[in-house]
Formats: C-alpha cells, sequence, structure tokens
C-alpha cells in the first residue's frame, strides 16, 4: 500500500520534534505571513534550527500582531501514486504561502526541484509577486561537492531566471537571512544590535559572533580585543584609584583609560550599527526582480562569507571605469541605428543604471570601513564615477544627489552648490514638484550653513509653496517634507531677527511632527528632536530660559534614544544639542548643567574630529570656544586659557583654508580671548588679540555690514577698555570714535554676550 504523504494541516505550527500543534482562534486583526520550507533531508538539522526559529519570532512578533506560519511538506517516501495523487494538494501550498525559503547543500531531489520551480512559476505569474523566493546555498566543507543537478541549477538561477542565490556558512548566519527576508516581507519589526547579539524588539535571537559578514566587519574583533585590555587596565587603575586618591598621575592614567573605553565601545556601538545597515541594503539590492550583474552577486555573497576586501578587489575601480566605458560606447552606437534606438538604447541605459549603482554599491562597501582619509577619498571616488555614469546616459541623478550631501557634510560649499544645481536642473527633478522641493530645502540649507541667507531665503521659499501644493493633496506623503522644509526656514528666520516668523514656522512644524512621530516613530523622531533644538535656540534668544529649557530637554531625550539605535547617524546631532543646551545654561547660570553638557560634547566631538577633521573640527572648536566662557564665568583662568588656546588652534587653519567660512569664527573667538586676557591684567597680549580681531571684523562689516556691524563694535568697545587701562588715550578715544560711528555705545558692555557662536 502506498505511503500517504504527511504535511502541516491548515492553521497549525511546527515544533522541533515534528509535532504540528493545532492553532487556536486568533483575532482577525492578525496578520499571518505563511512560509513554505523547501531542502533535502541532508539538512535536516538546519530545517529543526529554523522551526525553533521561527517559534522565537512569533513570540516576538505576537505583541505586533503578526504571526508566521512555517509550511513544509514531508515525504516518508516516493511512491509515484501518492505523489500522482497529492500533487495539486501541493502545488496550491506552495502558491498559496507568502515567502518560500530553499535551502540547498550537495544534492537536488526531484521532489524539491518540482517545489522550486513551482514557487518561482507562480511569482512570475503574480501580479504581486507572490510568493516570494529565496534561496540559499550552505558553504561546502572541504572535500564535499555538489552533485551535476544542483550545480546546473544553481547556474541557471541566475543566467537565465534573474534569482540571486544566497551562501551561509553557519545556522546563525542562515537566522540572520531568514530575519531579513521577513523584514522585507512584511512583518517588519525593528532590528538592533546588543553584545554581539541581533534583537527583535529587545530579544536576542542570533549570536552575531557566527556569523562570517559580521565577524570581519571593520575590525570588530580587533576593536573587541582591544576593548578587554582596556577594560582590564581601566579595572586596575580603578581600583588603585580607590586605594590612592590623592595620585594625581593615577588619577590622570585612569582617565585616558576611560576615555579610551569609551571611545573603543561607541566604535563597537557604530560598527554593529553600520552592519546591519549594510546587511539591510545587500537583501533589499538583492529582492526579486532586482537586475544584478554577476560581479555585484558575487561580491555580495563574498560579503556574506566575510572576505570584504575580496569583494572590493572584484569590484576593481579600473574594471568598473571599462565597463562603463563600454556600455556607453554601445549606448551610443545604437543611438545612431535609428530602428532599433528605443529599445535597444533602454537596455543600454539599464546596463549604464546597473554600473551606477554598482560604483554606489562600492561607496557603500567603503562606508563600512573606519573612517579615514582612505575610506573618505574611495566614498568620493565611487560617487563622482556614479555621477559621471548619470550624467553621460541622462539616468536618473541618484548619486548626484548622494555627493550633493557628502560634499557639504565636509563643508565644501562651492562645490556642493555647483552638485545640488545640477540635480536641480536634471530633466526628471525639474519636471517632479517633490523632488525640486526636497532639492531645494537641502540647497537652502547649505546656503544658510554657508552664510548666503537671502540666497537661502530664495531656495527656503519656494520649496514651501510647492510642498503646500503638494501636502494639500496628498498629506501621507508630502507632510513630513513640508515639516521639514519648515523646520528648515526657523533658523533662517532666527538668524534674520524675525522672531515671530521663526516661531510661527517651529509651531507648524512641531504640530506635523508630533503627529507623525505618534504613527511612526521610528521615522519621524529625528525630525521631531531637531525642530525642538531649534526650538530652544529660539527660546533662548527671545529671553525665555526656562522655555528653552523644556524644549531642549524634549530634543535631547528624542536624540539619546536615536543615538542608542545608530550612533554613527545621530550623535553628531546630541552634540549639537548638548552645546546649544550648554550655552542656554551657562546664561543662566546654571553652571554645573553647563559643564556636564560641554563635557559631553566634547567627548562625542573628539573621536569625530580625528577620524574627519573637516567636518566636525569646526564643531569641536565651538565647543572649546564656549567652554572657555564658562572656565572664565566659573573663576578657572588656567583651564579657560587652555580651552581658548585649543579653539584658536583649530580656527587659525581654518580661516586660512576657508576664510569665507571661517574668519567670523576665528574673530569671535579672538574676541573672547582677548575680553579673557583684560580680565587677568594681562593688557599686552589682550591688546594684540582683540587688535586682530578688529582688524578682521572690519573687513567683514565692510563687506557684509547686517551681519558684522554690531560684533565689530563690541571689538572696539573691548579694544578701547584695554588702551585706558594701558594709558594709551589717543588710541582709546579713536577705537570709541569708530565705534560710535556704526551706531554703538563706547561704554557699553554687553558685547560678552554677543560673543557666543
Amino acid at each position: 500500500m502506498a505511503a500517504t504523504p504527511q504535511r502541516t494541516p491548515p492553521h497549525a505550527d511546527w515544533d522541533r520534534f515534528g509535532v504540528w500543534l493545532p492553532v487556536y482562534w486568533k483575532a482577525p486583526s492578525v496578520k499571518t505571513v505563511t512560509v513554505f520550507l523547501g531542502s533535502s533531508t541532508e539538512l535536516a538539522p538546519e530545517v529543526v534550527s529554523l522551526a525553533d526559529f521561527s517559534g522565537e519570532l512569533n513570540s516576538v512578533y505576537q505583541a505586533r500582531r503578526v504571526r508566521l506560519r512555517l509550511e513544509q511538506w514531508r515525504w516518508p517516501g516516493d511512491d509515484p501514486a501518492v505523489w500522482d495523487a497529492k500533487r495539486a494538494g501541493h502545488t496550491a501550498l506552495i502558491r498559496s504561502s507568502d515567502l518560500c525559503f530553499f535551502l540547498f547543500f550537495t544534492s537536488l531531489a526531484a521532489r524539491t526541484a518540482y517545489e522550486f520551480a513551482t514557487a518561482v512559476d507562480s511569482s512570475r505569474a503574480s501580479a504581486k509577486g507572490r510568493p516570494q523566493v529565496a534561496t540559499w546555498f550552505k558553504q561546502l566543507d572541504e572535500g564535499r561537492r555538489m552533485d551535476g543537478e544542483l550545480v546546473r541549477l544553481r547556474d541557471r538561477l541566475e543566467s537565465e531566471m534573474g534569482h540571486y542565490w544566497n551562501t551561509w556558512a553557519s545556522v546563525e548566519a542562515l537566522k540572520l537571512g531568514v530575519l531579513m527576508q521577513l523584514k522585507r516581507s512584511g512583518a517588519d519589526t525593528p532590528v538592533t544590535v546588543k553584545d554581539d547579539r541581533a534583537l527583535v524588539d529587545g530579544r536576542p535571537l542570533v549570536d552575531l559572533t557566527q556569523v562570517p559578514s559580521y565577524a570581519q566587519f571593520q575590525g570588530l574583533d580587533r576593536l573587541r580585543a582591544e576593548l578587554d585590555q582596556v577594560q582590564e587596565r581601566w579595572s586596575e587603575l580603578n581600583h588603585q584609584s580607590w586605594a590612592s586618591p590623592a595620585d594625581r598621575t593615577l588619577a590622570e592614567e585612569f582617565s585616558r583609560a576611560d576615555q579610551r573605553r569609551r571611545e573603543l565601545e561607541e566604535a563597537l556601538d557604530k560598527a554593529r550599527f553600520e552592519f546591519l545597515a549594510v546587511t539591510a541594503s545587500m537583501f533589499e539590492a538583492t529582492r526579486p526582480g532586482s537586475i544584478l550583474s554577476p560581479r555585484r552577486a558575487r561580491a555580495y555573497r563574498l560579503f556574506e562569507l566575510g572576505n570584504v576586501d575580496q569583494a572590493l578587489a572584484l569590484l576593481d575601480e579600473d574594471v568598473l571605469r571599462a565597463e562603463a566605458t563600454s556600455a556607453q560606447a554601445r549606448l551610443d552606437a545604437t543611438k545612431q541605428m535609428i530602428s532599433l534606438i528605443a529599445d535597444q538604447a533602454g537596455a543600454e541605459r539599464q546596463r549604464l543604471r546597473t554600473t551606477a549603482d554598482t560604483w554606489l554599491q562600492r561607496y557603500d562597501m567603503w562606508k563600512t570601513k573606519p573612517l579615514s582619509r582612505d575610506s573618505l577619498a574611495g566614498m568620493e571616488t565611487a560617487l563622482r564615477e556614479a555621477v559621471a555614469i548619470e550624467e553621460r546616459a541622462g539616468l536618473e541623478p541618484e548619486a548626484t544627489f548622494q555627493l550633493a550631501g557628502f560634499l557639504r557634510q565636509q563643508r565644501r560649499w562651492d562645490e556642493a552648490e555647483a552638485v545640488y544645481q545640477d540635480y536641480l536642473a536634471s530633466p526628471s527633478v525639474a519636471g517632479d514638484d517633490g523632488k525640486r522641493a526636497g532639492g531645494l530645502n537641502e540647497l537652502g540649507i547649505l546656503c544658510r550653513k554657508r552664510g548666503d541667507l537671502d540666497q537661502a531665503a530664495a531656495a527656503y521659499d519656494e520649496a514651501l509653496v510647492i510642498y503646500r501644493r503638494l501636502a494639500a493633496v496628498n498629506p501621507q506623503k508630502y507632510q513630513p517634507g513640508l515639516a521639514r522644509i519648515l523646520n528648515s526656514i526657523g533658523p533662517l528666520r532666527r538668524h534674520q531677527r524675525l522672531f515671530d516668523q521663526a516661531e510661527a514656522a517651529y509651531a507648524e512644524a512641531l504640530t506635523i511632527y508630533r503627529s507623525l512621530a505618534e504613527a511612526n516613530p521610528h521615522e519621524h523622531q529625528f525630525g521631531l528632536a531637531k525642530t525642538l533644538n531649534n526650538l530652544g535656540i529660539l527660546r533662548r534668544h527671545q529671553g525665555q530660559p526656562d522655555q528653552a529649557v523644556a524644549a531642549y530637554t524634549e530634543a535631547l531625550e528624542l536624540y539619546r534614544i536615536l543615538v542608542a539605535t545608530n550612533p554613527r547617524e545621530y550623535q553628531p546631532n546630541l552634540a549639537r544639542a548638548l552645546n546649544n543646551f550648554g550655552g542656554l545654561c551657562r546664561k543662566s547660570q546654571r553652571f554645573p548643567q553647563a559643564d556636564a553638557a560641554y563635557t559631553e560634547a566634547l567627548a562625542i566631538y573628539r573621536p569625530l574630529a580625528e577620524a574627519d577633521p573637516q567636518a566636525y573640527q569646526p564643531c569641536l572648536a565651538q565647543v572649546l570656544n564656549n567652554l572657555g566662557i564658562l572656565r572664565r564665568n566659573q573663576g578657572e583662568p588656567d583651564k579657560a586659557a587652555a580651552a581658548y588656546a585649543e579653539a584658536l588652534g583649530i580656527y587659525r587653519p581654518l580661516a586660512i583654508a576657508h576664510p569665507q567660512t571661517y574668519r567670523p569664527n576665528l574673530a569671535r573667538a579672538l574676541h573672547n580671548v582677548g575680553y579673557f586676557l583684560h580680565t587677568q591684567g594681562n593688557l599686552k597680549e589682550a591688546g594684540a588679540a582683540l587688535t586682530e580681531a578688529v582688524n578682521i571684523r572690519r573687513e567683514l562689516a565692510e563687506a557684509d555690514p547686517r551681519a558684522h556691524q554690531r560684533g565689530f563694535a563690541s571689538t572696539l568697545n573691548k579694544l578701547q577698555r584695554v588702551y585706558e587701562d594701558q594709558g594709551k588715550h589717543r588710541e582709546a578715544q579713536a577705537a570709541a570714535q569708530e565705534a560710535a560711528q556704526i551706531g554703538s555705545s563706547p561704554t557699553s558692555h554687553s558685547a560678552e554676550s554677543k560673543a557666543l557662536a
């Protein structure tokens, strides 16, 4: 008698012992994601592990009203009669699944081949691409080989079927791959990393130390080993410090060890988050229907096995340039063939798009490396090569927009502006109001940071008109953009001293962001935090310290939540908010809170400035300048002098390299140093610092009176008082007269309050 096939009964879950457990009634609102699992019998241990894993996932998904149902058809034998009798039910099971996962190792059974073909055919025939099909091949052990049928199937997957196949070397790597596939397919639960474990809603589910791509990522092993050594030394020094609290040398060594320990912990957190981001990007790029060149597919598989250097070697710059040149030549030739231009040019454009995307993949790979001059150069090269392809072929300017943001982050203002203008002028952006408004907002931010307020206002105003029109028709899609542009307009109006307009912009942005963040905190908490930080700055300028503290406090709470999930992305924002909060506390005589805020901001900015000086040295100098003012007010002249000296040491080379951007900062720092030296009775050096500040501010005020006259008059007043104390009455009178001519009283003592950056 023929054996009866065994399969999952409807609405059942599978436990690790192969026992089918009935599922009791569930509320209709629970979303069920059905996964069909096909594999050969040689992978039975992995199948059991995935069954256990699905049970763990269900315990997490339950709170989000999502249920994972794992289906697998198990045959006790290969009786043809049984196969024919049950084929229809088997086929229906596969076609009704949301996802089909297939695991292969060395052999391909006829049943598994049929299951795979059925899943692929059903996916192609479905308008929604259901079921989605994902395939994994286990890395072969030394001495083992695939049989011919399986080799032929694997070779056909990408060449004939356009189907990317994953590889795995450990069960934990397989679990991570399954988790990413599920996240992409509707079970969208936040995945984070803590203590080398992948967590879903805070529950550890994957041991990342067993995942090859993680073990080699950004030197995690090296960072972890160094942290262990530093932690051990830190513990020793901590114990010794308790025993010898008066030993200053020991205290300094302990402070250095503590600083290095924190830096290593932050570096580990950043690397762990970047690993998740790169892995998610890989799974997104390899989703069904994506067009991958053999080179890109192989590079992704090398990454899965932890071989990033081999992946970079495969994505060789010269080879990619040659591919782009070849594709461009084919495109140019195709354009000359009038009868075939539409179809062939489209195909060549797609090939060029794929090559440009491969350059962007190389950019992403460079981002996984520790930040350095080499990695920054590698990122810029990859972006520029992708931009060149887009421009020559008339493609969507995706790389162009990324390059503009990269250059802006490096404070290369003129280069960034030129790229933004190219982006806005491209036909696809000029004809799309949403993209144009977004580009205008980014251009406005650049102009405001560079000090071109009129140009920033023009860009913002145009973007605001567009976003209001779009949001009125489709609020769900365009309200986030409207909130962003309102939050950008607020700082501009504040700089223009149009406080009422700034307050109105922030109020409208906050109303939108609070509603958006309540529905989707992961997506909109950053926008809410940024708006609250800007509102705190406005309240400080309006002389409303209590309201400013409330806004800053809420912003800092949100930034800390964001930093916990993505340190590399949000630490600079947290540091800026801390610097702003420190300034408020200093002015309102809350010195301990100001001290804590500046100290934490410095701890963030120092490693950032060391890794990327061009982007973060100005931020570090700004905090040091403000800390100098605080130390002066606290009556700690030695510490104030040290902070001022370090700030000046940063600002001087910046002002030489980028005078338009940083000479105002240098003048402000010199003003503060001169005032400080005057209070210490060092009249000669105070006069020298203030004279240098006056000369810079005089030139700045001549070029832009509205922006710089007030600071110029303030510094003249300080210099006048130094001259008087030196007995140089003629010079003092000249300084007083020059200050009076620009509308400032020579006896005013309010200049200090204008010195804060």
